[in-house]
C-alpha cells in the first residue's frame, strides 16, 4: 500500500494534551509543512496564526461552542482562508 495511505488511514485525534510547552522549531516544521501543501490554483491563501496566550485560547474555545480542548493545548494554530492574497 502506498505510504501516504498508510499515514492517512492511521491518523488519529487525540485532544488530551501534556502540561508542557512546544519548541519553536516544532512550531516552524509545521508551518513549512502546512505552507508545502497543494491548494487551489497554487493562490497560498491560507494564513497560520499560533496561539500560546491561555485567555485569547480560552476566548476561542467559547467562541467556537465551547469547546474546552482548545484551551487546553498548549498551542492552537488557527488556519486563515485570506483571498486578498490572489
Amino acid at each position: 500500500m502506498n505510504e501516504v495511505i498508510k499515514v492517512i488511514q492511521n491518523h488519529r485525534s487525540i485532544r488530551s494534551y501534556l502540561n508542557k510547552d512546544i519548541s519553536n522549531e516544532i512550531i516552524d516544521e509545521i508551518l513549512k509543512s502546512a505552507q508545502s501543501m497543494p491548494n487551489s490554483i497554487n493562490g497560498q491563501q491560507t494564513s497560520v496564526i499560533v496561539i500560546r496566550d491561555k485567555t485569547k485560547k480560552e476566548k476561542i474555545a467559547e467562541l467556537a461552542g465551547g469547546q474546552p480542548w482548545i484551551s487546553e493545548a498548549p498551542v492552537f494554530l488557527v488556519f486563515v482562508m485570506d483571498f486578498y492574497k490572489t
